[in-house]
């Protein structure tokens, strides 16, 4: 009797042990921010133990976007990577992939960029940053850091 509760204790310290050496590796929470490529508003999706949930975020091109352009659905992107989070606060991993090119642009950039150009370089702009080409996406771009550049 005392033999098989001495096995018991040893058992359940053992389990407890390699669970709280565990605690730091498994996660519990996620968290994903993303943007619209249009108007650069900010989305972060966040998880938590099974529950789900969004906040959104205007920045400064998100104003100039609401008042000069017609309304849109959101393209939301990823905008940093997703990170994942222990019971602890601990970060477990980091899932990355690419970025639309328009991320490599702050959003005060590109307002500056947009309240100077004209009508038809805005046009130009928006059609290359909603293509699916990466090519016309990356041109989009370059045309406000040139523009941008220049202005300086």
């Amino acid at each position: 009797m005392l033999r098989s509760r001495a096995i018991k204790i040893i058992c359940t310290a053992t389990a407890l042990l390699v669970a709280i050496g565990l605690l730091p590796t498994v996660t519990v929470a996620t968290r994903t921010r993303l943007t619209c490529a249009l108007c650069r508003a900010e989305r972060t999706d966040r998880m938590f133990l099974g529950c789900a949930w969004q906040r959104y975020h205007d920045t400064e091109f998100t104003d100039w976007y609401r008042s000069h352009r017609p309304s849109h659905d959101h393209s939301w992107g990823r905008l940093s990577c997703t990170k994942g989070f222990s019971i602890l606060g601990t970060t477990t991993y980091f899932g990355c992939g690419p970025r639309h090119p328009v991320c490599a642009i702050p959003p005060a950039t590109l307002r500056k960029f947009a309240e100077a150009a004209g009508a038809d370089t805005l046009t130009v702009y928006f059609d290359g940053i909603i293509s699916t080409n990466l090519k016309s996406q990356t041109r989009a771009v370059q045309m406000v850091w040139d523009q941008v550049l220049q202005v300086q």
